[in-house]
């Protein structure tokens, strides 16, 4: 257990952006660690706009301090962020990755990717009450009231997944294949996929908007 909790070089939790920020979401009023979730979960989702359309392979912009000091951030940016702050308070948390496909509002990722699929998305587990419980801070509460899906709030008990379906029945969200968990960021194999899925941007260079 005690490797998810280990401060990384991307999970930097030391850094006093994080400590700053938790400092401001948690009040100490919370009594456990099931409420310290609750409330950076909600704090992550909702502070940062979600952005599907950035990815770099420079190892200091994946850093947790310097994506907090971005406006906005796709699911893996996000999940870093809770993870980082999950572990700054000693509750031990992990990264996942796996492979969706994106049924709604996808004619952007269409035209500059060829692709409706969505390589990889990552989403985090925390340990609270002996068992590991899937988190997925990436859709801000705007985003979904724009998309008309439900907003991802996590009761303490029940994990939080993408949305299968939007508030019309209409196919939202589908998981394809599940890529494990992590201690620590896999760059290199977070590459290899975005290449292996969108060849167009294997000879782009070491910043893309897509």
């Amino acid at each position: 257990m005690e490797k998810y909790l280990k401060e990384t070089f991307f999970f930097n939790y030391s850094h006093p952006i994080v400590k700053e920020f938790i400092l401001q979401h948690l009040t100490g009023e919370e009594r456990n660690a099931v409420e310290q979730t609750q409330k950076l979960y909600i704090a992550v989702r909702d502070h940062w706009r979600y952005n599907p359309y950035h990815f770099t392979t420079q190892k200091e912009d994946w850093q947790v301090h310097a994506l907090m000091q971005r406006p906005d951030g796709h699911c893996l940016d996000k999940g870093i962020i809770l993870i980082s702050c999950l572990r700054a308070i000693g509750i031990p948390a992990r990264l996942c990755l796996a492979k969706v496909k994106n049924h709604l509002g996808v004619e952007k990722l269409l035209a500059y990717l060829g692709s409706d699929v969505i390589v990889p998305h990552g989403y985090i587990e925390v340990f609270l009450n002996d068992s590991w419980i899937i988190l997925t801070p990436a859709f801000n509460k705007e985003l979904c009231e724009i998309m008309k899906v439900d907003v991802m709030d996590f009761d303490g008990k029940n994990g939080t997944v993408f949305q299968a379906y939007n508030s019309n029945g209409n196919q939202f969200m589908e998981y394809l294949e599940d890529y494990g968990h992590f201690d620590d960021l896999p760059l290199e194999k977070i590459t290899q996929l975005v290449y292996d899925h969108y060849p167009v941007l294997r000879d782009k260079m070491k910043e893309v908007m897509f």
